[in-house]
């Protein structure tokens, strides 16, 4: 769908190749630069795959269908220069030293867009993933009803807001091409995650913190099973937890999916841990009831 459009990244870790990733999907050429002057992408640091191997694999996976240029920004000028000008969108981190490198080199005749990407709108611009999820409605509200509260297992504000700069890039070729003009837009990762996690914030009271996401209900649930497998369960329709109902041969009513005393849950577990995946599996294949195997 994008095969005409080609886009310069100059980002580095998450945000900016997670949204350069997405684009590259839909059939975007992208060119991704790195300053030799300096780390290039620290993701792909022999310390960091010493310290942190996961975001070395990160980085190989956001980067896989990409065109990599290693350049050194101070001494092949020239050559950055010709990649820039190719490119329809030119994606860069929010920095007064790129800025002013970047106005030498580009024409600023032509019809391109340039996506800064900037940490923090306030007096404290550095800022990383879990800087951004905790000014959230939506953060504040786990660490209230959690006694013990854990770290994301994933950099879920750095993930959303990859999305929203990949979809910035695009709103912005548009308006680029409707008034045949240059279009510099800043995104800033403190509003960006504030706007989508607040959106997602109930002030309805809730005593326990629980609700169907997070654990409230069985009928929406991660089990385990006999062979040490693990299985999601979201039932939470009234005609597949008939069916599981059925499927399982369970002493169960359609009222209870939405039971919050433990004994429907603890019911479950025993019966699912009885038997192997396979069992399980083999039980559903004529009858859907929104269970699915997790990932090995």
């Amino acid at each position: 769908m994008l095969s005409n459009l080609t886009i310069c990244d100059l980002s580095t870790r998450l945000p900016g190749p997670l949204a350069t990733m997405a684009l590259a999907h839909l059939g975007a050429k992208v060119l991704k630069i790195e300053n030799t002057d300096k780390q290039g992408d620290p993701f792909s640091s022999q310390d960091i795959k010493r310290i942190a191997p996961n975001f070395h694999d990160w980085y190989t996976n956001l980067n896989k269908n990409k065109i990599i240029h290693q350049i050194s920004f101070n001494k092949e000028q020239s050559k950055l220069k010709v990649l820039l000008e190719s490119a329809d969108i030119i994606l860069m981190p929010n920095s007064k030293a790129l800025k002013s490198l970047i106005a030498q080199l580009v024409e600023s005749s032509a019809a391109r867009v340039i996506i800064f990407i900037a940490g923090s709108s306030g007096a404290h611009k550095a800022m990383h993933d879990i800087n951004a999820l905790s000014m959230t409605e939506s953060f504040r509200f786990y660490l209230k009803h959690e006694q013990k509260p854990q770290m994301p297992y994933l950099p879920f504000a750095g993930i959303s807001f990859g999305q929203q700069v990949a979809t910035l890039s695009l709103a912005a070729y548009i308006k680029s091409t409707q008034e045949n003009k240059t279009v510099k837009e800043t995104i800033y990762l403190d509003q960006s995650i504030k706007r989508i996690f607040d959106a997602l914030y109930s002030n309805t009271d809730i005593s326990n913190g629980h609700f169907l996401h997070n654990g409230a209900f069985p009928c929406y649930q991660i089990y385990k099973t006999k062979d040490n497998h693990y299985i999601s369960l979201a039932a939470v329709e009234e005609k597949y937890w008939e069916n599981l109902i059925k499927n399982f041969n369970l002493p169960l009513t359609t009222e209870q999916r939405f039971d919050t005393t433990g004994k429907i849950k603890t019911l479950l577990e025993n019966e699912f841990k009885q038997q192997s995946l396979e069992q399980i599996l083999n039980k559903c294949i004529n009858s859907e009831c929104c269970l699915s195997p997790c990932a090995n």
